[in-house]
């Protein structure tokens, strides 16, 4: 099995981030962008797989970000680091045991093509923009 890598993605500002390589513990893998330099700021990255039980079960890939939002508060002229809100990305990928790597291929770039589309659907600017489905 290769050793988990850090990973390098973008930002909405074309910006690279490093996520870290945290480690695998209980088959959650875990990647953190510590740049912040406060834990409870860290966006964090996890992914893992659950295996079926029985033959007619689903195998499960899931990945979720976990985007913190830290502020600054002052009560009493005493100032301390706070999370305010959470933002959360949740993506389940479920297969039958029995898919083709063409269909589990397929599924990927649908998904991929759908989350950047620049048509009639964009989920990144109806996310950004609190707009409805169309």
């Amino acid at each position: 099995m290769p050793a988990q890598a850090d990973l390098i993605i973008a930002n909405a500002s074309a910006v690279n981030k490093t996520f870290k390589a945290m480690g695998v513990a209980n088959g959650i893998a875990k990647w953190a962008d510590t740049s912040s330099g406060i834990l409870a700021g860290y966006v964090t990255i996890t992914m893992s797989m659950r295996w079926p039980n029985a033959a007619s079960e689903p195998v499960r890939h899931t990945m979720k970000i976990n985007q913190p939002i830290v502020v600054t508060e002052t009560i009493n002229s005493v100032s301390y680091l706070k999370v305010q809100r959470r933002n959360f990305v949740n993506t389940d990928v479920v297969t039958a045991q029995d898919s083709t790597s063409a269909e589990k291929a397929d599924l990927m770039a649908f998904q991929t093509t759908m989350t950047a589309h620049n048509g009639t659907v964009n989920l990144g600017n109806q996310v950004k923009n609190n707009e409805p489905t169309t």
